[in-house]
């Protein structure tokens, strides 16, 4: 009996299928499907949680190649639709704002534009707010604006910035928010008759018509606003009164009773060519032209005691009214009077001058003296 029994359950036994193979699992990044599912590495299932199969994005505006698939940031094709990468031209900000080299109208982005001319001439047209040449600048910003108007009373700087000219109609012509004698441009600039704008203030504009045209109880150059200007012909403002600067003219520009070189204004300037104001009086100081510079009826060294000691050429000096001989040894009659070096006895005679008393040279021909 129990034999019967064990040959029946060797019979089922050789009845039932062999149990399945474990069942193999993804190995991921190795290029091959090994669990035999068609899918291989990351695509498969079995990888998606493992790092090397977590997708790494491109962020578009960090600088780094995130996805390390040799381009960065907006260069990478992931990128293309980010709003960091989409770039238009905003057309009036004076800015390239898509980085391809043009400039507001100058770029394709702008054409047609409310800002953006037809391509004519910008010059003439400096306050329409167009841009008529399409060169990217716009009215004083265009180079061909500077120095042209730029409306009423406005001009365009070399800077590009609309600048008030006209600083007495009380209108901010330039737009900046500052009228007339408030707007810095308007800075010693007339602000209507007699007026003059100084520290952003009107003030003393004419300082010669006897005036107080700016009615702070004070007129022409007792005004401070009149320092350093022109109160007439060959006069100036200088501490609070008025100065003669012109003296050769033979006028008392300044009003004192004294004129050119009587006006101690006149003090060191020069009265005409060769001539100086010293102590109320013209003096000669070229002494070797031949002309009276100073007027007084006397030329170069008859012109004493201007040129006294002053030379009258190469080895000539003037002294007493007269030429006089200082270069001895040279073979020139350096004073013109006829008589060179020892011969000219007044002057050079001496033995410090190489020259002897008259004695015959055959007697004395090694000692260094024309005796």
């Amino acid at each position: 009996m129990r034999r019967a029994l064990l040959c029946l359950a060797l019979a089922l036994l050789s009845a039932c299928p062999a149990p399945p193979p474990p069942a193999r699992h993804e190995i991921c990044g190795n290029g091959t499907d090994d669990d035999g599912d068609g899918k291989t590495d990351c695509a498969d299932p079995d990888c998606f949680p493992e790092a090397i199969c977590v997708p790494i994005f491109e962020s578009c505006a960090n600088g780094v190649d995130d996805d390390r698939n040799g381009a960065t940031d907006c260069q990478d094709a992931a990128c293309a639709g980010d709003p960091a990468c989409i770039k238009v031209e905003t057309c009036g900000n004076g800015v390239d704002d898509n980085a391809n080299g043009r400039i507001d109208c100058a770029d394709p982005d702008c054409l047609g534009r409310p800002t953006c001319g037809d391509g004519g001439a910008e010059d003439g047209h400096c306050a329409d707010g167009l841009d008529n040449d399409n060169n990217g600048y716009l009215d004083c910003h265009d180079q061909a604006c500077a120095q042209k108007s730029c409306g009423a009373g406005c001009r365009c700087g070399d800077a590009g910035i609309p600048m008030e000219i006209d600083c007495g109609d009380q209108r901010d012509d330039d737009g900046d928010g500052a009228t007339d004698c408030v707007d810095a441009d308007c800075d010693g600039v007339a602000c209507g008759a007699g007026c003059a704008c100084h520290g952003g203030l009107p003030g003393e504009g004419t300082c010669d018509d006897g005036v107080d045209n700016d009615r702070d109880s004070k007129t022409d150059c007792a005004d401070s606003d009149c320092a350093a200007a022109a109160c007439g012909t060959g006069c100036v403002c200088a501490s609070g009164v008025k100065k003669e600067t012109a003296c050769t003219n033979g006028a008392d520009d300044d009003g004192d009773g004294k004129t050119d070189c009587a006006d101690p204004d006149c003090a060191a300037a020069a009265c005409g060519t060769g001539c100086v104001c010293a102590s109320g009086v013209k003096k000669e100081t070229l002494c070797t032209d031949g002309v009276d510079n100073d007027g007084d009826g006397k030329t170069d060294c008859l012109d004493t005691p201007d040129c006294d000691g002053t030379a009258c050429g190469a080895g000539c000096t003037c002294t007493g009214g007269a030429k006089h001989e200082t270069q001895c040894t040279d073979r020139v009659d350096n004073d013109g009077d006829g008589k060179r070096d020892c011969a000219d006895t007044a002057d050079c005679s001496g033995a410090a001058n190489l020259c002897g008393t008259g004695v015959a040279e055959s007697t004395n021909c090694s000692d260094g003296i024309d005796n």
